[in-house]
C-alpha cells in the first residue's frame, strides 16, 4: 500500500494536521493506537476548555473534530500501532500492527502526532515506600472519563499542572475529596485561567514550595508528607502530612518520540523532542513533527496553529537539499522552536513558538539578525505556563549560511 501521507496518532494535532492536507491530497492514512480517536481530548470527556477566550465542552468539541476528519475520505486505522519506520530511497517503509496483523505502508513523509507521556514517580524522584494509590494526572482522566473507574476516594495533588487542574475537576465530579495540591515551585505550572476556573472555583487550596519528602503505607497510600523549600533547601521543620488514599503526580510532560529516535533524529535539549526547522521537519528529511509530541502545549490555540502548518508542509513535501542554521536564544528562555531554519525553504511569516524561562513583567522580545535588531514586542507579562509566539518574515533579509539568529528577553 501506498500513501502520500502517514499520521502518527489521532489526537488533536494529529486530526487537524490530516483536514489540512487533506485539501493537497486524499491519499493519506491516519494511524491511531485507541480505539477512538481524540487522544487528551477523550480523557477530558465533561471538563470545560477555555479556547479563544470561551468556554467549550471538550466532548461537544471532539465530536464536531471527528466528524470533520471523517468527512476528508482519508483513511483511518484504529487500535493500530506503527512498529517500525526504515528509509528506503524516497519513500518511508512502516510496519504496522493492526487487528489483521501487520501491514506495510509506503509512504514520502509522515507526520508524528503521538502525544506525551507524563513523568513518572521514578522521573519525578519522589522518596518513601512503594504502596499502590500513586498516579500520574493523564491515568487519573483516563481511568475515571475513559474507563468509568474511580480509583481513589481522597487524594493529593504534587504538581499544578494544567493536566492536573482537569484532573481534578474530573474527580470532584465524581464527587471524590481532594485535599490540595503541592507544587514545588515557586509560582504556579498552570495557565492564570485555569487557576482561576478550576482551583479556585472548587476551593482548593494550592501549597507552592513544597516536595514530597516521604510516601507511607504499605500496600495502599495512606498518608503523604510534604515539606516546605525554603532558598532551594528543604526545611525539615516546616512539614504537613496529608491522610489520603492517592497521591496524583503531575511534574511535567516528556515528548513521546521513541519512534523518531529510533532513526537517530538529532534531539532537543530544551524541548525533550525533535529539532526541526520552520516546517516543523526533524533532521530526517520527510519526517514532521507536531502537537505534543514536538512541544508541551498549554493552549489549544498554539496547538492549532502548529498542526494546520505541518498538514500544509508535509502535503507539499518535495526531497531536496536543506541548508540549516541555528536559531539561539538566551538564558531568559525556556526553549525556541523551531531551532533552524531552512534557508532553501520557505522564509516568509515564520511562527516562532517560545517559553520563557522564569516570570517577566514590562518586558520586551528581541530578535536579532547578525547583531542587528529585525523585531521587538512588548509583554506587560511573561510567565513559563503560557507558550507565546511571534511571526517574523525572514524572506526579506538576505539570510547566508553565515547568518546569526538570536532572540532575546531584555
Amino acid at each position: 500500500m501506498n500513501k502520500d501521507i502517514l499520521i502518527v496518532g489521532g489526537g488533536i494535532s494529529g486530526i487537524y494536521s490530516a483536514i489540512e492536507a487533506s485539501n493537497k491530497t486524499s491519499n493519506i492514512l491516519l494511524v491511531e493506537s485507541e480505539r477512538e480517536l481524540g487522544g487528551l481530548l477523550r480523557k477530558l470527556k465533561g471538563c470545560e476548555l477555555i479556547f479563544d477566550s470561551n468556554k467549550t465542552s471538550s466532548t461537544e468539541y471532539l465530536r464536531t473534530l471527528v466528524d470533520k476528519v471523517n468527512k476528508t475520505g482519508i483513511e483511518i486505522w484504529k487500535e493500530s500501532y506503527v512498529s517500525n519506520i526504515l528509509k528506503e530511497d524516497t519513500l518511508f517503509s512502516v510496519d504496522i500492527i493492526t487487528k489483521d496483523g501487520i501491514k506495510n505502508v509506503k509512504t514520502k513523509s509522515i507526520i508524528i502526532a503521538s502525544g506525551f507521556h507524563e513523568k513518572t514517580r521514578n522521573q519525578s524522584f519522589i522518596p518513601g515506600s512503594n504502596p499502590s494509590g500513586i498516579f500520574t494526572s493523564s491515568a487519573i482522566l483516563y481511568y475515571v472519563n475513559v474507563l468509568g473507574y474511580l480509583p481513589t476516594k481522597t487524594c493529593v495533588f504534587y504538581g499544578s499542572t494544567d493536566l492536573s487542574l482537569y484532573a481534578i475537576e474530573s474527580l470532584i465530579k465524581a464527587n471524590v475529596n481532594v485535599i490540595g495540591v503541592f507544587d514545588d515551585r515557586e509560582n504556579p505550572s498552570c495557565l492564570n485561567k485555569n487557576t482561576e476556573d478550576k482551583l479556585n472555583k472548587y476551593n482548593i487550596p494550592l501549597y507552592l514550595s513544597y516536595t514530597v519528602t516521604d510516601v507511607i503505607g504499605k500496600d495502599r497510600v495512606e498518608a503523604i508528607e510534604f515539606s516546605k523549600i525554603k532558598n532551594g533547601i528543604i526545611d525539615e521543620n516546616e512539614k504537613i502530612r496529608i491522610d489520603c488514599d492517592s497521591l496524583i503526580i503531575s511534574q511535567g510532560y516528556i515528548p513521546e518520540c521513541k519512534l523518531i529516535e529510533s532513526l537517530n533524529a538529532k534531539m532537543s535539549l530544551w524541548t525533550k523532542g525533535p529539532i526541526v526547522d520552520q516546517n516543523s521537519m526533524t533532521s530526517i528529511d520527510g519526517i514532521f513533527v507536531t502537537g505534543n509530541s514536538l512541544m508541551a502545549h498549554n493552549e489549544i490555540e498554539t496547538q492549532i496553529i502548529n498542526a494546520k502548518e505541518v498538514g500544509i508542509n508535509a502535503a507539499k513535501f518535495k526531497q531536496t537539499e536543506r541548508e540549516l542554521i541555528d536559531v539561539d536564544f538566551d538564558e531568559n528562555y525556556s526553549f525556541v522552536v523551531p531551532e533552524v531554519v531552512d534557508l532553501s525553504s520557505n522564509l516568509s511569516n515564520i511562527n516562532f513558538f517560545f517559553r520563557p524561562a522564569k516570570s517577566f513583567n514590562n518586558k520586551t522580545v528581541k530578535v536579532y539578525l547578525n547583531k542587528q535588531i529585525i523585531f521587538s514586542k512588548d509583554y506587560t507579562v511573561l510567565y513559563p505556563p503560557k507558550m507565546e509566539n511571534i511571526t517574523l518574515d525572514l524572506k526579506k533579509y538576505d539570510l547566508t549560511s553565515d547568518s546569526k539568529i538570536m532572540l532575546k528577553i531584555e
